[in-house]
């Protein structure tokens, strides 16, 4: 629904290979939709230990809107993510004051935020935005990816 109904894909890669940007033409949307889903799992697969997603969540976040300022409300939505997600740290993370307190994120909200991530990637792909290109956006999620290609 995202890349269909919304129209949100990734029409470029970028300059991936230093040859010039590399157009994805009539494979944008089977590519988008294979990224969006690869990072959705990715973050299902990493959130084992207790704030792990939530806290490369908050990284990765932290990274895209310093990056792309022109996200308009999308950057609301994601700081408001952003913010519900530091009280499930602070239980999860035992700081003094806050022991046996636990609050479980679940399958739902670590698929949440895979696909609110890459949303907001696919949607600061745009050049018209500013954003950061493919490249770029695969290095803020690189450590999630790269622990689920470890597990696969």
């Amino acid at each position: 629904m995202l890349t269909l109904g919304g129209d949100v894909r990734l029409d470029s890669l970028g300059d991936l290979f230093g040859f010039g940007p590399v157009a994805l033409g009539p494979m944008a949307v089977p590519f988008t939709v294979f990224a969006v889903v690869g990072l959705i799992n990715a973050f299902n697969m990493v959130d084992g230990i207790d704030g792990l997603a939530a806290g490369l969540f908050l990284i990765a976040l932290a990274g895209l809107l310093w990056l792309t300022p022109g996200l308009g409300l999308l950057s609301v939505l994601l700081l408001g993510a952003g913010a519900a997600l530091v009280p499930f740290l602070i239980c999860n993370l035992e700081l003094p004051g806050r022991a046996n307190c636990k609050v479980f994120l679940g399958d739902a909200g670590s698929q949440l935020l895979g696909y609110l991530l890459a949303w907001a990637c696919v949607v600061g792909n745009a050049n018209a935005m500013g954003g950061p290109d493919a490249v770029t956006a695969l290095w803020l999620c690189a450590l999630p990816l790269a622990d689920t290609l470890a597990v696969m």
